[in-house]
């Protein structure tokens, strides 16, 4: 029976009241033993660090990545992450109004990955890496993160061309294709056909069956039950 590890944010996570079992429920149910570390509102730095703490803990047999929206930061103050996914507001106001932009945000994406699949290669485990939706065609300014919170979370609202091919590089110092070169993509599989790089997740694996979020922009048991058996179980299939 293989060991699994899940790490991700609330697309990976077990639901906090039970609302709807979790793709990742449907594993346990094949045979396979999953220990799922995935975060509701947990941003890519928590989601690596995270993967980090758990493979120096233990061996396992396989690991699967779902990375998550690129516009969330998250970082210790006071020894405390605060996870509260896209709010530009209250606990990280000061930051969003400071700092935050999208073209750090890309190159922090791009970073977390590179370091996430060197740690991987660095315990020998296997694993995929999987998105929520495609990080990169999902707008990330402000604005955008405001209007999630209006749409209580609904991802569709903010589709828009491919950061890749529209960011505008502000320093000679650092450039994507660095960051991309060191990606190994054959690590990922993709819902959709990828558009400079990066495919579709789960919010397009649904969309192309033209079905929407139905669980408070999440998704019901069903859904989860579907994206699993069309989606995850060919992963593990192909690595037993």
């Amino acid at each position: 029976m293989k060991n699994i590890l899940v790490v991700g944010c609330s697309y990976s996570a077990l639901p906090t009241h039970n609302e709807y079992k979790a793709w990742t429920q449907f594993m346990g149910e094949d045979g396979y033993y999953v220990e799922n570390f995935a975060e509701h509102g947990a941003g890519n730095l928590v989601i690596k660090r995270i993967l980090q703490t758990k493979l120096a803990e233990k061996k396992y047999d396989f690991v699967i990545v779902q990375w998550s929206t690129i516009d969330r930061w998250d970082y210790p103050i006071n020894n405390h992450y605060e996870l509260t996914g896209s709010n530009p507001d209250g606990y990280k106001k000061s930051f969003y109004k400071e700092y935050y932009n999208v073209y750090a945000s890309v190159l922090d994406t791009l970073d977390n990955i590179v370091s996430a699949q060197l740690i991987l290669e660095k315990y020998n485990t296997p694993y995929k890496m999987i998105l929520m939706g495609n990080l990169f065609e999902m707008e990330a300014s402000i604005k955008s993160m405001k209007t999630l919170s209006i749409n209580r979370g609904n991802y569709s609202t903010i589709k828009i061309n491919n950061l890749l091919d529209t960011i505008q590089l502000n320093s000679n110092l650092d450039t994507i294709d660095g960051s991309l070169k060191l990606i190994d993509f054959n690590k990922f599989k993709f819902s959709s056909t990828p558009t400079n790089y990066f495919g579709g997740g789960m919010i397009e694996f649904l969309l192309n069956k033209g079905d929407y979020p139905r669980f408070k922009y999440h998704y019901t048991t069903e859904q989860h039950n579907l994206f699993y058996k069309e989606f995850i179980k060919p992963i593990l299939n192909d690595n037993k």
